[in-house]
């Protein structure tokens, strides 16, 4: 069941979308930043990250990913769940190679 949606509500959200999305880009290169400042201070106080630390940033890493993909997405295509999927599957590769 289809619901009506007005024409200017559907244009506000595009337009909220299309504002947001720089936002989101700047907060995400914010957040990277803060976290190699974060990790050369963890290096600097001699608390070197353990495997399973690393293994679950890849897994946190994977995650976020997946999640990022859905941002705006009105409706999901078998070629967007095919990507997030082949992305998942390279992260899990990846977690395998650290594992050996």
């Amino acid at each position: 069941m289809r619901h009506y949606v007005h024409p200017e509500l559907k244009r506000a959200v595009q337009e909220f979308t299309v504002l947001m999305r720089p936002l989101l880009q700047r907060y995400e290169a914010h957040f990277v930043l803060h976290t190699v400042q974060i990790d050369k201070t963890v290096v600097a106080i001699g608390q070197t990250p353990t495997e399973s630390k690393r293994l679950l940033r890849k897994i946190q890493a994977a995650l976020g990913e997946a999640e990022g993909t859905m941002i705006g997405a009105e409706k999901m295509d078998n070629a967007a769940i095919s990507a997030t999927a082949s992305s998942i599957s390279d992260r899990t590769k990846e977690i395998q190679a650290l594992l050996k």
